[in-house]
C-alpha cells in the first residue's frame, strides 16, 4: 500500500512541474492520508 502511495506521489510530483504549485495541495492531502 505504501509503495503504491509513493508511486502516486511521484506521479503527481512529475505533473506538478507542468501544472505548477497548485498540485502541492494534493501532495499534502496524500501525506495526510499516509500518516493517518
Amino acid at each position: 500500500m505504501a509503495q503504491e502511495l509513493l508511486k502516486e506521489i511521484q506521479r503527481h510530483a512529475l505533473s506538478s512541474q507542468i501544472n505548477g504549485p497548485g498540485m502541492t495541495k494534493h501532495m499534502k492531502r496524500y501525506l495526510l492520508h499516509a500518516s493517518s
